[in-house]
């Protein structure tokens, strides 16, 4: 019965390892699917920063008026601003799935020491059945014995 009642428990242990290493896969999906649309974000930003400036020379060179020139130049730097917001909080997202992620291995850790801890103490408890069992049938073994030479 203990054994059973080890048995299910070693495999809710694994049950729950295995939904850690899936919840793990999911965010290094999640994580890898996030650093993408961060980059494209980033190149069409810096591609839009390219363009402003290339148009902020276009108007340096052909002189045009000067609110032109301005709204461009505030245009940039609102761009600027932006990608280094859209920068600060890709870096904060990515610092937490790598928390999240060091958590889960941790977790995954424990519950493996967890497991094998268990299936020691099964093992042990096993042995020690065992060893009772047999000084049992060694003494029933000599009892008999004694037994039969008494007739």
């Amino acid at each position: 019965e203990q054994v059973e009642k080890n048995e299910e428990e070693k495999v809710e242990v694994e049950s729950r390892i295995l939904r850690l290493e899936q919840e793990l896969k999911e965010l290094e999906k999640t994580s890898i699917l996030e650093k993408e649309e961060a980059e494209r974000e980033r190149k069409m930003i810096t591609d839009t920063v390219e363009e402003n400036s290339r148009k902020l020379q276009e108007l340096r060179t052909t002189d045009k008026s000067f609110e032109e020139l301005e709204s461009s130049k505030f245009q940039l730097r609102q761009l600027e601003k932006a990608f280094q917001d859209e920068k600060l909080n890709f870096d904060r997202q990515e610092a937490e799935l790598d928390e999240e992620i060091q958590s889960s291995l941790e977790m995954v850790v424990e519950h493996k020491q967890e497991v094998e801890e268990l299936i020691n103490s099964v093992l042990e408890r096993q042995r020690e059945r065992m060893k009772q069992a047999l000084s049992l049938s060694q003494s029933s073994v000599l009892h008999l014995a004694n037994l039969i030479g008494a007739k």
